[in-house]
């Protein structure tokens, strides 16, 4: 009777690690500067001010409504003049790092023969209940909000989920 409650039971997991995207450090330019183009598929960059410091922050700090220093603003500047590409390179920086592990456990019990089954399930998704963030404020003129998040990933990653299912098959 234990073998029978006990044995038999498969697991199963999905864990998804990836780097984060690239992002481009941005600056919104002077009302003076005149751009001469419309287009939109630039972006004017600011300069990297040291080698010595890192464009990412060394510590998050979490507030009612983001979570902030994952950029460091001390370590660039705005271009001065009309000079309006600095030395940050396009796509330099990557965003936060995605992870999450989904489980499953099944278990199939025999109603008299093998053509009749009961099944039971238990699957969670995002079992370690990962914060998974969007992409960071990455324009350096908007001063204390640089570097910060503002939103997760929930709407398509959302936090765990459990769910128990059972499935007769005759």
């Amino acid at each position: 009777m234990e073998q029978a409650l006990l044995g038999g039971w498969q697991l199963t997991a999905i864990n998804v690690v990836t780097s984060g995207l690239p992002i481009n450090l941005s600056y919104a330019p002077a009302s003076n500067v005149t751009v001469s183009t419309t287009s939109v598929l630039y972006s004017v960059r600011p300069n990297l001010v040291s080698t010595n410091q890192t464009v990412y922050g060394h510590t998050l700090t979490k507030s009612a409504t983001a979570v902030s220093g994952y950029l460091n603003a001390n370590a660039l500047s705005v271009p001065a003049g009309y000079q309006l590409f600095g030395t940050a390179g396009r796509n330099a920086l990557r965003g936060p790092a995605f992870g999450q592990l989904d489980l499953a456990a099944h278990k199939n019990f025999n109603l008299g023969s093998e053509a009749r089954t009961l099944q039971f399930r238990v699957e969670a998704f995002n079992i370690l209940n990962a914060m998974n963030f969007a992409q960071p404020d990455t324009s350096l003129t908007d001063g204390a909000n640089f570097g910060t998040f503002t939103s997760a990933l929930t709407s398509v990653f959302p936090s765990r989920q459990i769910q128990v299912a059972l499935r007769l098959s005759f």
